[in-house]
């Protein structure tokens, strides 16, 4: 939905009401957290329940919580005993800011652009204990690690039998760095639609699903139409049934202008 600048144009928040005027329901499904994307939120005051945080919380229409993965305190523990408190981000689940902890950085993290652009929501702390001993509720544990990693952090994992207690998401990838998201258990934008199956009587396959980063991989791949955009990385292109414009170039609004035409099969 976003650009490249991070900003919703005007076109795909027409599109997206286009779609709603001929009553096909939107569903917002995104990595962000709450107070990260409630802006857009407010400028398009959804009819649908919005997935936030790779499928760790899925609000109502109105903001009930609908179903929320926590990571239970202990594994934040753990987490913290493994992958220390530098280059993470420890996300709870708020609607009032701070919604992020984290120790610092390192001044060759490719992601501080990132990091630079959610600062106001974000605090510094020295000591891991001090997070714990806030009576908060833990949604992930995000952290920045060589994209050759992934192996050795699941083994991290396996090592310390949290393998089935928590869910590994990789979302993104800049130059050789990724961001490796630690959940609770049974989370992904996939069962974040099977979820939605349930809660609306709408099979997946009527689903059609729009992404652009490895955390829409598998829910591309139980959507009945899968669409890439077209500034997506070449793995998740290939799972896609269909390739649309970058977010650059209006892509969203170049699939709804395809489906209100029919030019979709």
């Amino acid at each position: 939905l976003l650009n490249s600048r991070k900003e919703m144009t005007d076109r795909t928040i027409e599109a997206l009401r286009t779609l709603e005027d001929a009553g096909i329901g939107v569903v917002i499904c995104t990595g962000r957290s709450f107070l990260s994307f409630k802006p857009f939120m407010d400028e398009l005051n959804p009819s649908f329940p919005i997935i936030l945080q790779n499928g760790a919380v899925i609000l109502s229409k109105d903001g009930r919580i609908l179903r929320q993965s926590i990571l239970r305190s202990d594994v934040v523990e753990k987490l913290f005993e493994l992958f220390g408190l530098k280059d993470s981000i420890i996300f709870t689940f708020s609607k009032t800011s701070p919604d992020r902890f984290t120790g610092g950085f390192s001044d060759e993290n490719p992601f501080m652009k990132y990091v630079d652009s959610t600062r106001k929501l974000m605090k510094f702390v020295d000591d891991p204990k001090n997070i714990l001993r806030m009576n908060i509720e833990f949604i992930e544990v995000g952290i920045f690690r060589k994209k050759w990693m992934g192996v050795e952090i699941l083994e991290k994992l396996n090592s310390v039998n949290l393998s089935g207690e928590v869910s590994l998401i990789v979302s993104n990838f800049l130059s050789d760095t990724g961001f490796f998201e630690i959940f609770g258990p049974e989370v992904s934008k996939g069962r974040a639609l099977k979820f939605l199956e349930k809660h609306l009587g709408i099979s997946t396959k009527k689903m059609v699903f729009i992404g652009d980063n490895y955390n829409d991989i598998d829910a591309m791949r139980i959507a009945g139409l899968s669409v890439a955009m077209g500034n997506s990385p070449d793995e998740v292109k290939k799972v896609a049934d269909m390739v649309v414009p970058s977010c650059d170039e209006e892509g969203v609004s170049y699939l709804v202008r395809e489906m209100m035409r029919g030019g979709l099969k």
